[in-house]
């Protein structure tokens, strides 16, 4: 995830299962957390993303 989307991605944590990724954790931006979802989305198969990242600004 850090070299996909770089800038707060060391505050994302990844879980998977089967297949289907949560992401947890804070990122200040919009725009961080979109990255943070559609680089989950890249990995080889992931089939569905839960993105629970909050922002903190």
């Amino acid at each position: 995830m850090a070299r996909h989307a770089p800038g707060s991605a060391q505050h994302v944590e990844v879980a998977i299962d089967d297949g289907q990724v949560t992401l947890t954790g804070a990122v200040p931006t919009p725009a961080e957390r979109r990255s943070a979802e559609q680089t989950a989305w890249f990995a080889p198969g992931v089939t569905a993303v839960d993105n629970q990242v909050q922002l903190t600004g």
